[in-house]
């Protein structure tokens, strides 16, 4: 293959088409800026606009990019005058030296740095966004497409509806529909009289929202509740749905043909009755048998606050330890490897043997690498030097509750321990493990929360009453039996209110009351002050240790 120094005009005719060549001579007075770097030129070429244009010229052929619209077949007319201009002229080119390779990598690239880490600049638009401000951008834009619906077609709605419109203006008759479309009563009233068929399509609608939705995804969703049969298309449905105002035709929004079905404007969507009560049960239609098996109903509130907590640390960005891959200069040439991890050493094979095109060809089937471990090498290599037994181990309740729940048992725990670590369990770790699993079936583990289990119902009603009632500190909260003769409390280390112990069902915290612990089997200590005295003989053991 060519280099700059032994490049012809006949190298040109593969990369170029003939009209482009021809339309290129023209424009050899117009190219500003040419720079020379190694085997590569880059120029600026006036033209409708001014365009930037670079070429390379390696083993794999001549490679080139520019930043005007042409898209017809190989390279442009741009791409031609800088190249004819340096073969006529190539001392017109000033000489910069080539970037550096680096060093052991078989093709030229460019180093990336890990990107700093900083807090954001503001929270995500789904906390900042309050959610009666959406309702009311929602209400205006469904005012905004009811305007583009005729002044007939709104009463032919009202119609259907059972509606009464006064006037004959368009402004006051889509007030007046505005009024009464996401009614929830009336809706659900409009939506049960629809049959299958048109319930289902309305389904599918809902599910699939409201964004350039094509008829045949609607049509393959509908039918997974049913083949619908008495239309043969799917849009026949959406126009009878927008009809009686539970949908919307896609023209309202756009004159793409693409996308020429109905959607669910969100306003109405959120009025909607549940239309996949079928699909997801509600509680009532749980099996007789499910709270005689242990199943609760919970308050959601708390697993609502945790999930937003959850998706807050999804909003994080984390540390990259390990600098993402150097980026090769293909990829300014061949778009489809921008983003994308690859092999360096078969894309350099690839582009020696002109397997990328030039200009791209066909579509070539390269490897994906697997994400590299988030630590750099040295690390990882220092890290497989270093001695199990140099760590302090700490379990997590959750997770351990978690693995329970799961169908571990102690056993399983124990040799997977050893199978990954390789060192005798320790053993604290081990004790502490083994009481989780004793206590797992009858106590619910918690974070910052200490389990006691009393000696008989006599000490239990005793530690309650003295703890709900008796005179001392200003209270806080205890929390009510978990089982017969246990009580679980949140320790005295920590009084304040904690997301741990907020965080407990509802119907298990009872507030106005505080609690005194000891450890292991020692006596419980009250703290100072008056309390009620504990009747002799009467003490109080843990059935779990206080988790920290």
């Amino acid at each position: 293959m060519p280099s700059l120094e032994t490049l012809t005009e006949n190298d040109l005719r593969g990369p170029l088409s003939d009209q482009s060549l021809r339309k290129a001579r023209g424009y050899l007075d117009s190219i500003h800026n040419p720079v020379r770097a190694g085997q590569a030129l880059s120029a600026q070429v006036r033209g409708t606009y001014m365009y930037q244009v670079e070429v390379e010229v390696s083993p794999g052929g001549i490679r080139a990019q520019c930043s005007c619209p042409y898209t017809w077949g190989g390279y442009c007319k741009h791409v031609g005058a800088v190249l004819l201009r340096w073969l006529q002229t190539p001392g017109a080119f000033a000489v910069e030296a080539p970037a550096a390779a680096l060093p052991g990598f078989p093709l030229p690239a460019t180093p990336v740095a890990p990107p700093p880490t900083r807090r954001p600049d503001q929270p995500p638009a789904w906390l900042a966004d309050r959610f009666e401000e959406r309702q009311q951008r929602d209400r205006q834009q469904l005012a905004q497409w009811l305007d583009h619906i005729t002044i007939q077609d709104l009463r032919s709605m009202a119609k259907q509806r059972g509606w009464t419109l006064r006037g004959s203006r368009k402004a006051e008759v889509v007030g007046q529909v505005l009024a009464e479309i996401d009614d929830a009563d009336d809706l659900r009233r409009a939506i049960a009289g629809l049959d299958r068929e048109h319930g289902q399509v309305l389904r599918a609608l809902l599910v699939l929202g409201d964004d350039q939705v094509r008829p045949e995804d609607v049509a393959r969703l509908a039918k997974m509740w049913g083949e619908p049969k008495r239309h043969k298309q799917i849009e026949t449905y959406s126009l009878h749905l927008g009809d009686q105002g539970l949908a919307l035709s896609w023209s309202v929004k756009s004159s793409d043909p693409y996308f020429q079905i109905g959607f669910v404007p969100p306003i109405l969507a959120r009025r909607f009755p549940p239309l996949l009560e079928d699909v997801v049960p509600a509680s009532c239609d749980l099996p007789d048998d499910s709270v005689a098996s242990g199943l609760q109903l919970a308050d959601p509130s708390a697993l609502v606050r945790a999930a937003g907590r959850l998706i807050l640390l999804l909003e994080q960005a984390p540390l990259p330890l390990r600098p993402p891959m150097p980026r090769p200069r293909l990829e300014r040439f061949h778009r489809e490897l921008q983003g994308w991890d690859y092999d360096p050493v078969e894309l350099a094979q690839a582009e020696r043997e002109g397997l990328l095109g030039s200009p791209p060809g066909p579509d070539l089937p390269l490897t994906v690498p697997p994400p590299a471990p988030p630590l750099t090498d040295p690390d990882l290599a220092r890290l497989e030097m270093t001695e199990p037994d140099r760590f302090v181990y700490r379990l997590d309740a959750q997770a351990a509750y978690q693995a329970f729940e799961d169908g571990a048992v102690l056993d399983d725990l124990l040799a997977e321990w050893d199978r990954l670590l390789g060192i005798p369990v320790p053993q604290a770790i081990g004790e502490q493990l083994a009481a989780w699993w004793a206590a797992y079936g009858g106590l619910r583990l918690y974070e910052n929360l200490t389990v006691i289990e009393f000696g008989d119902d006599y000490a239990l009603a005793e530690m309650k009453a003295a703890t709900s009632t008796g005179p001392g500190p200003a209270p806080t909260r205890a929390v009510a039996p978990q089982r017969p003769r246990s009580s679980g409390h949140p320790s005295l280390l920590d009084l304040a209110p904690n997301p741990t112990t907020e965080s407990l069902p509802g119907s298990l915290v009872r507030p106005g009351s505080y609690v005194w612990l000891g450890k292991g089997d020692q006596p419980v200590q009250p703290p100072p002050g008056p309390c009620p005295p504990c009747r002799a003989g009467r003490t109080a053991r843990f059935a779990g240790q206080h988790l920290v």
